[in-house]
């Protein structure tokens, strides 16, 4: 499980971005990367950064870290 570790300021749909991060973990497992980068690909358009080694996420602009 990924967690959120932004402030929170940036509306995003929580439930479909842990929803994402489970299937995109699923795909990895099964090293099915093609679909796994689909769903990152999916993600970034969403504002999402992803950090896999502390399995945490944030949402907001790319200049924001």
């Amino acid at each position: 499980m990924y967690r959120r570790i932004d402030d929170g300021s940036t509306r995003i749909d929580v439930e479909r971005v842990n929803s994402l991060l489970a299937s995109r973990n699923d795909f990895r497992r099964a090293r099915n990367f093609t679909e796994a980068d689909m769903i990152q690909r999916e993600l970034v358009g969403m504002g999402v950064r992803i950090d896999d080694r502390a399995r945490t996420w944030r949402a907001g602009p790319l200049n924001n870290r």
